[in-house]
């Protein structure tokens, strides 16, 4: 029985600008992690309320406010009017379907930035992908995820540690660091995929079968998703490093190019592997048609031996009471023995053809 397809859930036709909808299947309580520190300072606290948006960073500290959940739209709209979001920008990181961007605020005092996190698992073929979203201030980040999960631990740990770089750098950096984190793991997400198509294309050349065909078709549709998650970002990229807000120094905007330039080596990648996995599906169907000729070249091989094995049965078949040799003591066995010689010596000439 076919898998029915999930339905996109949308946005209603007409509806204003700034109408929150959340469009993604997860449903993980809302929950706040709150990450400050400074030169000298670092504390990390979990599982917060939204009473956390009313705890201004201390002196010299910035804060970096984590949310796990976003599909309670009147939790996130209380969210984004004790943080001064715009709904513009609510708007887009409830919608999950939303392709990756970097917007400015008309104030200049906010960038958002959204994108997706994608798991790969190889057993299955299946990529699963995540919204995140970004909404960077002068004294705060918020990050909003759908979902709780591990993927920014080693940046709090590079915190917890006391990292110099990134401890004075500001709430910028930071920025910087978190969307650096997701786009290198695009890397390890290419990386399984290219294994994963070099062992079909072992499997191919050794066995092949429909299943095959159908790995071809997953693999397409896995390439095409990672495709739309990774070229926007080139463009929201640009957007932030060539911006002229205060927001984000010099100095980041250097790392962003770095960043960048990633961004566009993962492009690359990407095509590379979209004309693999179609000349996947080329080497198959060679496959399957090589196999049906050496096929057919052996039933073509055993019709051309027994055509004139047939021929002599059939003459000798024939209800005549009349015919030479039908009476011969050794008839049978000269005949059977013509037959033999005949297999033998067109075995020989197929051998000499090369056609066996």
């Amino acid at each position: 029985m076919a898998k029915r397809r999930h339905k996109k859930q949308l946005k209603p036709v007409g509806a204003p600008p700034g109408t929150l909808l959340y469009t993604g299947n997860h449903t993980q309580e809302m929950s706040f992690d709150k990450v400050e520190y400074g030169p000298d300072i670092f504390t990390v606290e979990r599982g917060l309320t939204a009473d956390v948006l009313n705890q201004k960073p201390k002196k010299d500290c910035v804060q970096w406010i984590n949310i796990n959940g976003i599909h309670d739209e009147e939790l996130v709209r209380k969210v984004g009017q004790e943080a001064g979001i715009p709904n513009l920008f609510l708007e887009d990181l409830l919608n999950v379907n939303q392709r990756p961007k970097a917007d400015v605020d008309p104030n200049g005092d906010q960038i958002f930035v959204t994108l997706k996190m994608l798991k790969y698992h190889s057993e299955k073929k299946q990529l699963e992908s995540e919204q995140i979203s970004f909404i960077l201030t002068e004294k705060r980040l918020y990050s909003f995820q759908e979902s709780k999960g591990n993927l920014f631990d080693p940046v709090r740990e590079r915190l917890r540690s006391g990292s110099i770089r990134i401890r004075k750098n500001g709430i910028d950096y930071l920025l910087y660091a978190l969307l650096d984190i997701i786009i290198d793991h695009y890397f390890f997400i290419l990386e399984g995929v290219e294994e994963d198509l070099e062992l079909l294309e072992d499997d191919i050349f050794k066995n092949s079968d429909s299943t095959h065909l159908q790995e071809i078709q997953i693999h397409k549709k896995n390439i095409f998703t990672i495709k739309r998650a990774i070229f926007p970002l080139r463009e929201a990229i640009s957007e932030i490093k060539t911006s002229d807000l205060d927001l984000v120094s010099d100095h980041t905007k250097n790392y962003l190019k770095d960043v960048y330039d990633h961004i566009m080596q993962l492009i690359d990648l990407t095509d590379v592997l979209k004309e693999f996995n179609g000349g996947l599906k080329d080497v198959y169907l060679n496959t399957v048609s090589l196999k049906m000729n050496q096929t057919m070249q052996v039933l073509t091989i055993m019709s051309a031996i027994f055509i004139p094995l047939t021929f002599i049965a059939g003459i000798y078949g024939m209800n005549f009471e009349y015919m030479p040799e039908l009476h011969q003591r050794h008839g049978y066995f000269w005949v059977l023995g013509v037959m033999v010689v005949m297999v033998i010596g067109m075995v020989l000439f197929f051998k000499r053809k090369k056609w066996l």
